[in-house]
């Protein structure tokens, strides 16, 4: 499970290699972002502490308006939970 932090670093570091091209030759770029969501058993197994993962993301993202997170269902012995996936942003600024 990745946290804002780590995937901010990926954003930046994927910004560094690639803004001349964007730049250059107005490619479309992909701007989403991994989160190694929790499987279903990990899920089961750690519940409190993987709990804290989304509630890290939720307070992250109310403050970045432009940012989504992408989710899927998780159907574990807990019950059903939504576990965010992807991190999708509209653009990158530096």
């Amino acid at each position: 499970m990745r946290n804002p932090d780590l995937i901010l670093d990926q954003v930046r570091a994927r910004y560094r290699e690639n803004w001349r091209d964007w730049l250059l030759h107005g490619d479309d770029a992909n701007f989403s972002f991994p989160l190694a969501a929790p499987s279903a058993n990990a899920i089961a197994r750690d519940y409190d502490a993987v709990g804290q993962w989304p509630r890290t993301w939720r307070t992250w993202s109310e403050t970045q308006p432009a940012a989504r997170l992408r989710t899927v269902t998780r159907h574990t012995v807990v019950g059903t939970q939504e576990v965010f996936t992807h991190l999708d942003l509209p653009t990158i600024d530096p």
